[in-house]
Formats: structure tokens, sequence, C-alpha cells
């Protein structure tokens, strides 16, 4: 395995938002300095060596530095937070895509972490404001980061001899998150049946028999003053749709629902031509829900599960409106230009005319998101794929 070292991984600004996570989870930890650093594994194809040539060009695809230093001593100031050891983030999938189509040959998987070099070592719980303990995982070496071990055996819970204690003991030690009664149901289930459960079993009844996935509580009766109501809470929640479906195309369907939307022209690209042009098309309105009960914005799907509350501090949605106006005016289509949605014609045409009057730049751009000028590498990949 190759290790190549890369840029900063965290702003100045996240690395103080770090060190007063650290504060909090452990005071008497005093003062920290800490540098992070992006670094990048390479796992070459099975026999084979990475070349020079294909090394240079993978450290110009990742901005790497240079071949990066393992841990200098066991002190617990030098380590690594990657990806769980024998798993493969979305990320590693991505970028080995990218690898591949940029004619990269002896490379079969490249993963991303982050180089910690702490002042003084961390106590457990401070780690906890450096990973997450889901996919993530905290490593003085990562030479082994590619090795895939053995599954370990399943067991089983002895609810024949114990009862419920033994669902009890697996509720505990998996996080299975059920109720009394459903421990008490399980029990009696599997006395029944005449065998104990294995871990598998008791795992996947916790996911489909989850709130989540089953509405227990919206779908259980619903009674007011010692009265069962007609409806539950579900049902009433469903009753509106019930009432005035019109202009709804799907509801209640996996966290999301679709309604109609609007005649437009769009602007895309025809695949055959592989020309822009302004094409008619009906456009239908898309929500979805983030299940996590902490959440109840809705989010757009293609921006992923978390929140993404539209600030303009952050200027996402100004980078993204600058880029589009820019692209715009290529093809001659101005914000007034009737062929535009009146919303996005609208917003361009709010935009500022310093930010969204600057013109293209292929070596580099102006960042204003954060109210801050920045320079823009461009993309050492588009200099490596071949031009079509």
């Amino acid at each position: 395995m190759t290790l190549l070292l890369g840029t900063d991984a965290y702003s100045p600004f996240r690395l103080d938002a770090i060190k007063d996570a650290i504060a909090k989870l452990d005071p008497e930890l005093g003062p920290l300095t800490i540098f992070a650093k992006w670094v990048y594994a390479l796992e070459p194809v099975a026999g084979k060596e990475i070349s020079e040539d294909e090394l240079q060009r993978a450290s110009s695809l990742l901005s790497a530095e240079g071949a990066c230093e393992g841990p200098a001593a066991d002190d617990g100031t030098r380590f690594f937070v990657t990806p769980r050891k024998g798993t493969i983030s979305p990320w590693s999938s991505k970028a080995t895509d990218i690898f591949r189509n940029c004619g990269l040959k002896t490379i079969a998987r490249v993963e991303r972490g982050i180089r910690f070099e702490v002042s003084k070592p961390l106590s457990d719980k401070a780690y906890a404001a450096l990973y997450d303990k889901m996919t993530e995982g905290v490593y003085l070496g990562i030479d082994d980061l590619f090795e895939v071990g053995e599954p370990k055996p399943g067991r089983t819970y002895d609810v024949m001899s114990k009862g419920v204690e033994a669902i009890r003991e697996a509720n505990e030690e998996i996080g299975l998150a059920i109720s009394e009664p459903e421990m008490e149901y399980l029990a009696k289930s599997f006395a029944a049946a005449g065998r104990n459960p294995t871990d598998t079993e008791l795992v996947m009844f916790g996911q489909v028999n989850s709130e989540h996935c089953r509405h227990k509580i919206f779908g259980a009766e619903f009674i007011i003053d010692g009265k069962k109501q007609p409806k539950s809470l579900f049902e009433m929640i469903k009753n509106t749709h019930a009432k005035r479906p019109k202009d709804t195309l799907s509801a209640y369907k996996d966290n999301s629902a679709v309604v109609s939307g609007f005649k437009t022209s769009v602007f895309a690209i025809d695949p055959k031509t592989n020309r822009y042009s302004f094409k008619p098309d009906q456009l239908d309105q898309l929500m979805g829900r983030d299940p996590q009960p902490s959440d109840g914005d809705l989010s757009v799907p293609g921006r992923g599960h978390r929140r993404r509350r539209r600030n303009s501090r952050r200027g996402c949605d100004w980078h993204r409106l600058a880029h589009n106006r820019r692209n715009l005016r290529l093809h001659g289509v101005e914000p007034q230009d009737s062929r535009l949605s009146p919303a996005l014609g609208a917003r361009l045409r709010r935009f500022p005319d310093k930010a969204r009057d600057a013109p293209p730049d292929n070596d580099g751009g102006t960042d204003r998101r954060r109210g801050v000028r920045q320079r823009i590498r461009p993309s050492a990949a588009m200099r490596l794929l071949p031009h079509v």
C-alpha cells in the first residue's frame, strides 16, 4: 500500500471548533494544538506495483504533496482517522471510478483519511470530537486498511433456558431498541417454536418492526378521555389527502411525495448532438423527508439526507447561481430571457452585479463563499481525461 499526504483537512475556523468540542468533552486536557491533513491510501492491483508515472498522476488528481510518514511513536500524538477497516466508503467508490476513467490501471482502489498531529495525547472521550463512531475508526497505523478479515461467527441467545431475560440481554448487547412487550413476544414465539433465536434474526426483527417501518405509535388506537377515536393518528394525517387529492401524484411513499408542477422550458443537453437547447417539459415537485426524529426539515433529493438550510452567509446558492449564469451567457441567454422559469430568472436578476458579471476563469476562479477570496484550483481530472 502507498500512502500520500494531502492538503489541510480543516480550515482554521473548523479546527477551533474541534478544539472547543474537545475542551467540553475533556476540560482537564488544557490548551491543545492540532494539525490535520488528508491522507490517501493507494492499493495496487494484485501482482503489480504502482508505476512512477501513475503515482505522479494520482498525486495530481488528489492534490497530494508527497509520501506520508507513519506514526513516529506509540505516544498517541500522531494518529489516523479513516473509514473503518474492512469497509469501503462512498468517497472511495467514486474516486476509484475516476481513477479508472483517467486510465490508472495499476491502482485497484483509493481511500481517504485524516492524519492528526496533536501536542499532547488525547483521552478516550476526547476522540469522540474527531470521528463518527458508526463509519470511522481511530488508528495508530493503517497499513492493514485494505485487509478484509474473516466474518465473525454468529451466536444464539438461550431463550429456552432464560426466557425473556435472554432477549433483554440481546437488546443491550446489540442495541435493538425494542420495547418490553416486544421482548416478551419474541420470548414466547421462540419458546413455542422450540428453539433459540440467532443474533441475525433479532437484528432483523428490530429493524423491520421499528417505529420507522411500522408506524406502531402513529398507527395505534387513539383514545381521548377514555373514548376510542375512529381514526388513528396516522389515519388523521392521511385524511387531508383523502379528502383533497387534487394535484397529488404520489403521497406517503417512502418518506416522499410528488405534486403536480408546471410546464416550462428546460435548458438541457441533447445526448445525440451533445448540444444544449431549450425543450418543453413538465416539472413536477418532489418533496422528501428525513426520517430522523430530530430533523423536521424538508430536503431536496440530490442534496443528501442531512439538513440543508440556505444561508446567504454560507453562499452555497450564490456560487451555484454565478456558475449557472455564466453557463447561460455562453449560450446567449440572459436572466431576462422569457424561456427561463420565472423563479430562476428572478433569482439571477437579484444576484449582485459584481459577482454575476465576473468572467469565467479556466485557470482558477474566485470563491465568494463565506465572503472571502480564495483561488479555486482547476480540476486535475479534467487535464488528464482525453478531450472528446
